[in-house]
């Protein structure tokens, strides 16, 4: 079996998720209009550096974008949720996921006044 290299490893320890370990993040201005498609997450816990809590969000691997994955916000999170809600752990969860082909979707500019990013699922 061939060992990961310790720069692999230091990724993999270091991401607040296995699936993330190594990508380059995708800001939402990268996919702003643009029809994407994810094909895998994971849900990835942070430390809130005001609060000391944890907090969970969503990963995303997007078919258009090849070693890269995208943070999701406020929406993604409750369409994540939503998911979970029917299946028993995050891996089955993105295997049906996969299975299905993907989710697409377009990330839509931010309202006035609003705080997060409205999204059209195609």
């Amino acid at each position: 079996m061939a060992k990961m290299s310790l720069k692999q490893l230091a990724q993999k320890e270091l991401a607040k998720s296995p699936l993330i370990a190594g990508l380059e993040k995708l800001d939402t201005e990268d996919i702003l209009n643009q029809q994407v498609t994810a094909i895998a997450f994971d849900i990835a816990t942070a430390r809130d550096q005001e609060t000391g809590e944890e907090k969970t969000y969503p990963v995303f691997l997007l078919k258009e974008y090849e070693g890269k994955y995208y943070s999701g916000g406020y929406l993604l999170n409750k369409m994540v949720q939503c998911w979970m809600a029917e299946y028993e752990d995050v891996e089955e969860a993105s295997k049906a996921l996969a299975e299905e082909g993907g989710l697409t979707f377009i990330v839509r500019p931010k309202p006035k006044g609003k705080q997060y990013y409205p999204i059209d699922i195609v």
